[in-house]
């Protein structure tokens, strides 16, 4: 985070987020206790989602039928 903050003109806080609750929910999985784990899990979820904005704001989709078709399968699995 520090190479990007220092070596990129623009900085975007989106990929900020992403890494930060990456990081979060990494060490909310360590313990043992379920507490962390449910927390961990929610942090995950929206780790998840601020990722999808993440990519979508840099690849500039401009059809989103394809997206939503391939993500569909993905969704329901994971919830």
């Amino acid at each position: 985070m520090l190479l990007y903050w220092f070596s990129s003109e623009k900085k975007d806080v989106l990929f900020f987020l992403t890494i930060g609750t990456s990081l979060l929910t990494n060490v909310l999985f360590i313990p043992n206790d379920l507490y962390f784990i449910f927390i961990g899990l929610v942090v995950f979820i929206f780790h998840r989602f601020i990722s999808i904005l993440h990519i979508l704001k840099v690849m500039k989709i401009k059809d989103f039928i394809p997206v939503l078709l391939a993500s569909v399968p993905f969704l329901f699995v994971f919830f």
